[in-house]
C-alpha cells in the first residue's frame, strides 16, 4: 500500500494487513519480542516465565531496553527490544542469547519476520538475527527440553551353592 498509488482489496483481512504493515514502516523502527516454552520429560509444552535472555546488538540503530530481560507469566519477555533507525536505510544485527538453566537444555529456535518463518536459526542458547530494518516485527520461539532422568532399583537375593536362599 505504500508503494503504489490504489489498492484493490480482496478482503478486510488484506486491507488491515496492508495499513498494519504501512503504519509498522513508518515507525522507523524493527522489533525484537522473545516467547519461551518448557518441553516437560513427559513432553508437555508450557509457556515459561522466569528465562533470561541478553540481546548483542550490531549496526545501526538505538535499541531499548539495552540489556537483558526475563520472560514473564505467558511466556514473553516483558516488552520486545526496540532499534530506532534515523533513516529507512539503515539495518542492524541482533544475537539473543539465553541464560541456561540446569536440567534443560535447548530444543529448538523458530523466528518469524512480518510473520514470515526466517531460515537458518540455529537450535542453540545463541542465535543471530541479520539484516532488521525499519518496520520489521520479529518474534522468536525458544524450546528448551528437560533433561530426563534414570533411576535404578536393584534387589540382590543372596542363595547358598545349594540354590537355597539365604537371610
Amino acid at each position: 500500500i505504500g508503494q503504489a498509488d490504489f489498492a484493490v482489496p480482496t478482503s478486510w483481512d488484506v486491507v488491515a494487513t496492508q495499513h498494519g504493515n504501512l503504519a509498522s514502516s513508518l515507525t522507523c523502527e524493527a522489533t525484537v519480542q522473545v516467547r519461551k516454552q518448557e518441553r516437560a520429560g513427559n513432553g508437555a509444552l508450557t509457556d515459561a516465565a522466569g528465562w533470561a535472555f541478553t540481546p548483542t546488538k550490531t549496526g545501526s540503530g538505538t535499541m531499548t531496553p539495552a540489556g537483558a530481560q526475563t520472560t514473564v507469566a505467558g511466556g514473553y519477555l516483558p516488552q520486545p527490544w526496540r532499534i530506532a533507525f534515523t533513516n529507512t536505510t539503515q539495518t542492524a544485527n541482533v544475537s539473543v542469547t539465553e541464560t541456561a538453566k540446569p536440567g534443560w537444555s535447548a530444543e529448538s529456535v523458530t523466528c518469524t519476520k512480518n510473520g514470515a518463518p526466517i531460515s537458518g536459526i540455529p537450535n542453540a542458547a545463541t542465535f543471530s538475527l541479520t539484516g532488521l530494518t525499519t518496520g520489521d516485527a520479529v518474534v522468536c520461539t525458544v524450546i528448551n527440553g528437560q533433561a530426563a532422568t534414570v533411576q535404578g532399583d536393584k534387589t540382590w537375593v543372596a542363595k547358598d551353592s545349594a540354590g537355597t536362599t539365604g537371610g
